[in-house]
C-alpha cells in the first residue's frame, strides 16, 4: 500500500496506490535466479555461442497453509519457472499462509512491514528427515545442486539440508 504520509493514530485515509504480489526472501531468490535461467535469456559459456544454455532448476523448499494466497503463490512461481513440486513444499492442511503487508510513504521514503505469520508453521527437521531418509526422494532434492540459498525462516530445516549439501558436494 502506498500513501502519500503514513497516518496519525486514530486517523483514516486513501491509498495512492496498492498492488497484490508474490514474495518472500526464498521466494524472491528462487523466482530471480528461475527467470535469469530461462534458455530466452542465458547463452553458452563461450561468448560467440547464440546457442542457449540449458535452464537450471530452481526448487523451492518452504510451508504455506492450503488458503488462497497459496494457490496464487505457488501458481505465480510455477509460472516464473520454479519447481514447487518437491515434497518438501509443503501446502498445510487447514491453515493460512504468511502474509505481509508493507505500507510505503511517498513524503518519507520508508516502508513499514506488518507481518501476518499463518497458522502453517515451518518445515520441520522430522519433515527433512523423511525425505533425505528416502533415497529416490533425497537424491532428486539434490540432482546436480550448484546453489543453496536459505532465508532464516525454517532455520532448523535449513541447517539440516545444508548439511546434507556439503556432505554430497
Amino acid at each position: 500500500l502506498s500513501v502519500a504520509a503514513y497516518p496519525r493514530p486514530d486517523s483514516k485515509m486513501r491509498t495512492t496506490s496498492n498492488a497484490e504480489m508474490c514474495g518472500g526472501n526464498a521466494a524472491n531468490v528462487a523466482a530471480a535466479l528461475a527467470l535469469l535461467s530461462a534458455p530466452t535469456f542465458t547463452y553458452a559459456r563461450h561468448a560467440e555461442s547464440t546457442e542457449p544454455a540449458a535452464a537450471l532448476r530452481v526448487v523451492l523448499l518452504t510451508k504455506v497453509g492450503d488458503d488462497a494466497a497459496a494457490v496464487h503463490l505457488k501458481a505465480d512461481l510455477e509460472s516464473k519457472g520454479v519447481d514447487c513440486s518437491s515434497r518438501l513444499f509443503v501446502m498445510q492442511p487447514h491453515s493460512t499462509t504468511s502474509i505481509t503487508t508493507v505500507i510505503a510513504s511517498e513524503s518519507e521514503h520508508t516502508r513499514t512491514c506488518l507481518h501476518s505469520p499463518g497458522s502453517c508453521g515451518e518445515l520441520t527437521v522430522e519433515e527433512v528427515e523423511e525425505v533425505l531418509s528416502s533415497s529416490e526422494d533425497g537424491d532428486e532434492l539434490f540432482r546436480n545442486v550448484v546453489f543453496f540459498h536459505s532465508d532464516t525462516r525454517h532455520t532448523s530445516a535449513a541447517v539440516t539440508l545444508a548439511k546434507e549439501a556439503r556432505r554430497r558436494g
